[in-house]
This record gives C-alpha cells, structure tokens and sequence, in this order.
C-alpha cells in the first residue's frame, strides 16, 4: 500500500467555492487527481495544478518538487457541507488514502495565551477568579477548567446558565467587593461593552495587586447579537484600554486566525488584494501593576 502524506494548509468557502491550498505527495506513485468529500458523502474531483514545493523536498526527497496545489473548486447545491468532511488523494494506481479534515480548526497565539492564563492561575495558591459574561449563551462553560481549589464567580448583565451573580460591567465595583480577585477572563465579551474604558477602571477596583486577566474577542467578525454591538479590536487596541493610567501592564497582546475581507460591490475602492486582511480574534494577557489614576 502506498504511504501517502499531505496537509491542508488553508480551506475557505464562498458562494458555493470552496478554495484548498496545501501539498500531497505519494511515496514510490503518482497521484491522479484529489477529491473533496463532504458530510453527506457526495464527492467531487478535481485535477489541480501542482507547484514548486522546496519546503517540502526536504522532508521526503527531490521526487517531492511539484506537490504543493492552490484550487478552486464549485460545488452545487451545498457547499457548506464540505465544512467537516474530507480530501482525498486518487492514485493512478486506483488507489485512494485521505489527505486530511476540511474545515479542521490549528492552534493559534492567540488561542495559546488561555493556555498560559491557566498556567499562571494554577500556580496560585487558591486563587479567586472573576469571569465577565460568564452565562452560557451557547452551552459554553469555562469554570472546569480551572484548578480545583479556585474560587470562581461569574457574573453577567443577564440571569442564566454559570452566572452567580447579576451585574452590569461597568458597575463593578458597586456590586463587588474591593481588591478580590486575582484573576479575571472575559471571552466574547469586550465587543458587547458600550464604554468597555470603564470597565477597566471598574475591574482595576475589584482585582488584586499583580492579578492577572485574559481578554478574547475580534478584530473581524460579522455583527451579532445586535443591537448589542459595539465594537472590533485589534492588537494594538488593546494599549487604549490597559496601560498606566488605567493601572495595567500587557504582558502579550495576539490576534487569531487570518481573515478575508472581501466586499459584496466589489469597486476601485474595494478590491482588497486576494490576501487575508483581517483577524478573527484579537486576544489579550495582562497584568494589574497599580491602583488607576482616573474615574
């Protein structure tokens, strides 16, 4: 049999399009043509037009010049549904072997700093942890996550699911003791503040000398849950919000996954590189390094 190896490097759907680029290559045979394979086990096949592919030539060897592929593929009726399935490589042997998941989510730095959040959180000694928008909207929940002896409270302008307690964020240090928490997270949650300026001046009251927090949101995403929202960050936002005068230090500011920007009257104006121009996620790790100088 065959050892096929391969990755997808990038997978976008539009309007019934779906747009592949990574590489393949077939140990000791060639490869015929891929084929996309959705949920729904429909599959449709497609010759592309392989490239140069020097990265991987010095993994497996000068056969592997040309395997690298960037196509687009049309899909009808449901393109969607390839979200989820699966790429194959044909063999001219007639052989098959799959090449990886379409629609697979990779790591990010911006993801990684939750992964070091924890760690500081884990090596406190029972720590208390305030989470902002803590009501599980969509079934989320992020309390297991933390260490046993934590000491969570969630708080949320709604009643719900994983709130503790109502409030609003910009309020507080009214509705929450003085200098408690040594950590605070919130995930979705900066874009849905009217004045988020406030909240930090309110969450500098509640936090702890050193206490440390963790922001994710979005510096390109589709407006939702409107009228309730706001605004968009990028990772040079951030330094606005979290500096001296409102009493924090950023210890690591990320943004997430590479977005298009592709408008629906596409004009002189608007015709925006074929690029990746934006970031989903806009995510930030900081510190409390004193009381703040403003109200």
């Amino acid at each position: 049999m065959t050892t096929i190896s391969g990755a997808i490097d990038n997978f976008s759907i539009f309007k019934q399009v779906i747009s592949i680029r990574g590489w393949v290559f077939a140990e000791g045979s060639s490869i015929a043509a891929l084929e996309v394979r959705d949920i729904n086990n429909t599959s449709q096949r497609f010759e592309p037009e392989w490239m140069p592919s020097p990265d991987v030539v010095q993994h497996h060897g000068i056969l592997a010049n040309q395997c690298r592929f960037d196509a687009a593929v049309q899909l009808s009726p449901n393109a969607n549904a390839s979200c989820g399935g699966s790429l194959w490589a044909i063999l001219t042997s007639g052989e098959t072997a799959e090449v990886g998941i379409l629609g697979r989510g990779s790591p990010s730095e911006a993801g990684a700093l939750f992964d070091e959040f924890l760690d500081r959180v884990r090596s406190m000694q029972s720590p208390k942890i305030l989470e902002i928008g803590s009501r599980a909207r969509s079934g989320i929940t992020r309390r297991q996550l933390l260490p046993a002896e934590a000491r969570y409270l969630g708080v949320d302008i709604m009643d719900g699911p994983n709130v503790d307690q109502v409030c609003d964020a910009h309020s507080l240090s009214s509705a929450l003791p003085d200098k408690q928490f040594n950590a605070v997270m919130a995930f979705s949650v900066l874009e849905h503040l009217l004045m988020p300026w406030k909240v930090m001046i309110e969450l500098n009251k509640v936090m702890t000398p050193n206490a440390i927090g963790l922001f994710t949101t979005h510096q390109c995403w589709p407006i939702h849950d409107a009228p309730w929202d706001f605004w968009r960050f990028s990772d040079r936002a951030w330094t606005a919000l979290l500096n001296p005068s409102t009493g924090f230090e950023i210890i690591s500011a990320k943004m997430g996954e590479p977005a298009y920007v592709i408008a629906s009257n596409c004009h002189s104006i608007t015709n925006f590189a074929p690029t990746p121009l934006g970031f989903l996620a806009s995510n930030v790790l900081f510190r409390k390094i004193g009381p703040t100088t403003l109200e």
